[in-house]
């Protein structure tokens, strides 16, 4: 299928765990072809099939919240159990009562570090995840809808479960900036600097690859969209 400027949305069935920026289409899409193809080369060479790119960066925007006239984006906190594992913590070599050759000497489960706690998360919930792209929106469903089952930091602990995938095409692309003129992606410096026409502030600089898979081997100044971005949907 051409590529052509879509929308691709997501119902949330949990909240989210954004990280220092919420994650791009171009990750997720990698991450989908990395398990499918199952070699992180085989994913990045499959990837320009269904995602356009300009002057080496990909034309998908970051994750934002989808709300809807009579709703927000709610920040929260989520909880998680930690606990000592029986099959890696608590094995019988760790133990000892001298703390030779082992990592414990005694084991206070009503308190101190061993006892079982609540973490408290900084989450995010609104009623859809939304991201902008320039591709083959129904190749890019048909991956995420196969391989991704939740978006953002520790999804295979339950945050930011989704449901079906679905696009909408668009008649404009603001994969990279919206309709307002502000960044919808991790940009070069040099490149922003040019789209915005505004010198952004300290707070959007950081230092980050611009493809995928985003592990920081070719790193270089970026300029950074605002971390919690809401689109009003239809």
């Amino acid at each position: 299928m051409t590529h052509q400027s879509v929308r691709i949305r997501a119902k949330l069935q949990s909240s989210v765990r954004l990280g220092v920026v919420p994650v791009h289409l171009d990750a997720l899409l990698w991450h989908a072809l990395h398990l499918k193809h199952g070699d992180p080369q085989l994913a990045i060479e499959a990837l320009p099939d269904i995602l356009s790119q300009h002057e080496g960066v990909y034309q998908a925007s970051c994750m934002a919240f989808g709300t809807y006239p009579d709703t927000l984006v709610i920040a929260t906190q989520t909880a998680t159990l930690g606990v000592m594992r029986s099959d890696s913590d608590l094995l019988a070599n760790f133990i000892h009562p001298t703390r030779k050759n082992g990592q414990y000497s005694k084991l206070q489960v009503d308190g101190g570090p061993y006892k079982n706690r609540l973490t408290k998360h900084q989450t995010h919930y609104a009623p859809e995840v939304v991201w902008d792209a320039v591709g083959d929106p129904e190749a890019i469903c048909a991956l995420l809808n196969f391989y991704v089952l939740a978006v953002g930091l520790e999804a295979n602990r339950g945050f930011g479960a989704v449901r079906h995938f679905t696009w909408e095409a668009k008649t404009c692309d603001e994969s990279w900036i919206d309709g307002n003129g502000n960044l919808t992606r991790v940009l070069p410096e040099r490149m922003a600097g040019e789209l915005l026409q505004i010198t952004p502030n300290a707070t959007q600089r950081l230092t980050s690859d611009t493809t995928p898979p985003y592990r920081n081997l070719e790193p270089e100044p970026c300029i950074a969209p605002v971390r919690v971005r809401r689109i009003l949907l239809d």
